[in-house]
């Protein structure tokens, strides 16, 4: 794949498959380091953002809720999703409005816990 057809979002990226040095195509948002890991095949090659955690409260390690974005080389997933705890994957339009779900939610959480304590400071 010379430079010339490399998509707009996209780049080569060294990843180590089967012991070798091999260049794919990564999206852009991929915050994997390819190069670290040693895949036994490409297909076994995946892209990922960085997560974000929802930790139970109390908790700085137990987290209730792991988002992140996925996308593999090939496969059910060859298309970006935003997977929820390693079993829901979302198209990112649906996971847009489930983040506006999870503000909404925030904000009854916090009026809740003004109701019941008003003298909290913001």
């Amino acid at each position: 794949m010379s430079t010339e057809q490399i998509p707009e979002g996209v780049r080569l990226a060294p990843a180590m498959v089967a012991g070798a040095r091999i260049y794919i195509p990564e999206p852009t948002w991929c915050d994997v380091d390819h190069a670290s890991e040693n895949a036994s095949c490409v297909q076994d090659v995946d892209h990922r953002t960085a997560p974000a955690y929802l930790n139970r409260p109390g908790s700085d390690i137990e987290s209730l809720l792991h988002v992140e974005g996925f996308a593999e080389l090939s496969g059910a997933h060859a298309d970006p999703v935003v997977m929820l705890n390693d079993a829901t994957a979302m198209h990112p339009a649906q996971a847009l409005r489930w983040a506006k779900d999870v503000v909404a939610f925030a904000e009854k959480v916090e009026t809740i816990a003004r109701s019941v304590m008003p003298e909290l400071e913001a």
